[in-house]
């Protein structure tokens, strides 16, 4: 009788202290965090029309009024700036340019969807932010962050903006003549670039101050890209490129498929100087000097280095 009452009192004791209490090993149950109190819109960003479309689709608006021809709300970035702008300023920017909104939109959406996950600036605790925006722009309503690229990767470059719909719409005339209404050019590192323009890949090159636009192939098929003049002079950048590019040549001719080993032969002369024809030579080459190539001073040619 004594054990079962040293038993009762025992579970009694249990049930009327909190949980953990009799072990100290365990950690304390951590107390809830209150939501982070926003300061007050004491003093407000003046935003450009096209930094407020981007805004508006890349963070979030939230608190939007318009007074006397002023609109005024917070911007959902890391600080929670409270912005204004001047709404005659926006009709302004879209009358003098009707595809304002559209880039400014659709560069906010590159930006969104240009990681496989979550951009880190809108942040992970809130993974489903990214799927509301891009419905807030388009009306679509996606669930997967494949299904989503998949999308843009198909329609960027035929997307405008409808007035009448408020929102951006693919236009299916445009995208079934293959003729963009409005490209994206994505930015790409310049040793890319120099890769992708020795094996052929680059097209449509144009230069306009100071900035390099083309059409890159890609596995989605041709895509604009654009970097800087100054990134593309860079000789690192050049060398880094020229050296892939002949990797990838080596690579190819060291399959067993049925390449073109004359057209790659041709571009390993080209790109060293070198008489051989023979794709054994080049194998042989490469094996050799691979880690002690660089580009000539004049820049148009791989050659081994002591």
């Amino acid at each position: 009788m004594k054990r079962h009452f040293k038993y009762i009192v025992f579970a009694l004791a249990m049930a009327l202290c909190p949980a953990g209490a009799g072990y100290a090993n365990e950690p304390a149950k951590a107390p809830e965090s209150k939501p982070e109190e926003l300061k007050p819109c004491d003093k407000r960003v003046t935003l450009t029309p096209y930094n407020y479309w981007y805004d508006e689709v890349y963070f979030g608006f939230s608190e939007v009024e318009e007074k006397n021809g002023l609109r005024t709300g917070r911007i959902h970035n890391l600080q929670h700036d409270c912005f204004k702008i001047k709404v005659k300023d926006l009709k302004a920017a879209e009358k003098k340019y009707s595809m304002s909104r559209t880039h400014s939109y659709k560069a906010a959406l590159h930006e969104l969807l240009r990681y496989k996950s979550i951009s880190i600036t809108i942040g992970k605790e809130d993974p489903q932010k990214v799927f509301r925006q891009v419905k807030h722009v388009t009306g679509l309503d996606f669930k997967a962050k494949k299904d989503i690229q998949k999308w843009w990767y198909e329609n960027r470059d035929y997307l405008m903006w409808s007035p009448e719909k408020n929102l951006l719409q693919v236009d299916d005339q445009a995208k079934a003549a293959k003729n963009p209404v409005s490209k994206v050019y994505s930015e790409i590192h310049a040793h890319r670039y120099w890769h992708s323009l020795l094996m052929g890949r680059i097209k449509n090159e144009k230069r306009h101050q100071g900035v390099v636009k083309a059409d890159m192939w890609t596995y989605h098929g041709y895509r604009g890209v654009k970097l800087t003049v100054k990134e593309l002079e860079d000789s690192g950048a050049k060398e880094q490129g020229y050296l892939m590019a002949a990797g990838e040549i080596i690579r190819y001719m060291n399959e067993d498929s049925d390449r073109d080993y004359d057209r790659y032969v041709a571009q390993l002369q080209q790109w060293t100087g070198l008489p051989y024809d023979d794709v054994k030579k080049w194998l042989r080459w490469w094996k050799k000097y691979r880690k002690r190539l660089a580009l000539s001073a004049q820049g148009d040619r791989l050659i081994p280095i002591d």
